[in-house]
């Protein structure tokens, strides 16, 4: 993804109950749990269900960050297990 999540979706960015919460705090059990401050409209829920298929391609792992560089030197990737929201 070339931008964070808290721009891509940042309609749902500011109804997070912890916006500074990583997407890896966000999965419990089986499923993406992300508390929100109210109850969600029927077009913010849609978002949401984008966002959970997004977040369906993740791979969770315990290592550390690593930076890598991308193919233009003016570009930076960051793979990670704590994507921040």
């Amino acid at each position: 993804m070339e931008v964070p999540l808290k721009i891509a979706y940042e309609d749902l960015f500011k109804f997070a109950r912890d916006p500074d919460c990583a997407v890896a705090d966000c999965w419990e059990g089986d499923d993406w749990f992300i508390e929100f401050k109210r109850s969600l409209s029927a077009r913010e829920y849609d978002r949401w269900l984008e966002l959970k298929l997004q977040l369906s391609d993740v791979t969770l792992s315990g290592d550390r960050d690593n930076v890598v560089w991308a193919l233009d030197k003016t570009k930076m990737l960051l793979l990670s297990p704590c994507i921040i929201f």
